[in-house]
């Protein structure tokens, strides 16, 4: 990690610079797939590592055939160890301009972005000089399972959770690019015009975004302590 406070407690809903409540829990879900992989957290501020020593890190990097940075945000220099590395860009045009994942930019072999059309004539997003291939998250349908306590899917509300603004807003080429709390208020009409409600939940938000976009229906879960606000 390269940011303040940046570990989460789900029990405590706290944010620290103490990874071992999230580690346990990683941990859990790994091998809950049945994989035997450690997982460990690295500290770029102070070099602590917790969950592993270094050296073992290092022999991990060296052994590993490929490096997946997902985001970007956390570069190390030791990921030169690997053989093969690939940045896969989550947030197009702000990754492009230089927001996020400039630390090791240019030590990737290959590099996929979320934006699917960067590198087209139509598309304003620039490439910062790299090949941007295209790529989406991946969804498994079989693991999106109703419960018993689903409604029915006739009363059921189309749902869906966001940050309503994570990181400020940019400017680029004298242009201003917002986030969430500016490009949702185009989307204002949309309730209006289907039968079904629809449901957000939202962190990142003073509690004046309630009253300020009412047509839809809101689930908010502050996070205590969370010095992540818009």
């Amino acid at each position: 990690s390269g940011w303040l406070l940046s570990c989460y407690d789900p029990v405590t809903r706290d944010y620290s610079d103490e990874p071992k409540a999230g580690l346990r829990i990683v941990q859990k879900l790994i091998n809950s797939y049945g994989a035997d992989v450690t997982a460990c957290y690295v500290n770029r501020d102070t070099g602590t590592v917790y969950g592993a020593e270094w050296e073992e890190v290092k022999r991990i990097l060296g052994a590993a055939d490929l490096l997946l940075n997902i985001g970007g945000v956390c570069w190390l220099p030791e990921f030169r160890i690997c053989k093969r590395r690939v940045l896969i860009d989550m947030d197009p045009f702000f990754t492009q301009i230089g927001k996020f994942a400039v630390e090791g930019r240019n030590d990737y072999h290959l590099y996929f972005s979320y934006g699917t059309n960067i590198g087209h004539s139509d598309c304003k997003i620039p490439t910062d000089g790299q090949d941007w291939l295209p790529i989406v998250p991946p969804v498994v349908p079989e693991l999106w399972q109703n419960s018993a306590s689903t409604p029915e899917l006739a009363d059921a509300a189309f749902t869906t959770i966001a940050n309503w603004s994570a990181y400020g807003d940019v400017v680029y080429r004298g242009e201003p690019y917002g986030q969430k709390d500016q490009e949702f208020m185009r989307l204002l009409e949309l309730p209006s015009r289907c039968s079904q409600k629809l449901e957000l939940a939202i962190s990142g938000h003073d509690s004046e975004i309630v009253t300020e976009v009412p047509p839809f229906v809101y689930t908010t879960m502050p996070l205590k302590g969370s010095p992540h606000k818009g």
